[in-house]
């Protein structure tokens, strides 16, 4: 029983890493792409005064923070070893 759950949960933070993987990239490329262009006269963005500018790019980088970091946590789910525990094997069945 032990083997077949490493094998689902395994197969569960493939599946997963990968979601969370295209959501990354496609945030990344919101992010690099700046909404609405940037002035030639100023080098800033057109829309840097807009508040609804300022919400989508504190969200945007929020997003990309918490998709990298769950890419971090499934990436340590895929690499950790599975062993039993010497502590709680006398208290199984």
């Amino acid at each position: 029983m032990r083997k077949e759950g490493e094998v689902w949960i395994k197969h569960t933070a493939e599946f997963c890493m990968l979601i969370s993987t295209v959501i990354a990239i496609t945030i990344f490329s919101y992010t690099i792409n700046i909404l609405g262009g940037i002035s030639d006269q100023t080098k800033k963005p057109n829309y840097l005064d807009k508040i609804a500018f300022l919400v989508f790019t504190i969200s945007d980088a929020a997003a990309f923070i918490s998709s990298a970091t769950t890419i971090w946590i499934f990436l340590f789910i895929l690499i950790s070893p599975y062993t039993l525990s010497t502590t709680f094997a006398g208290h199984c069945p």
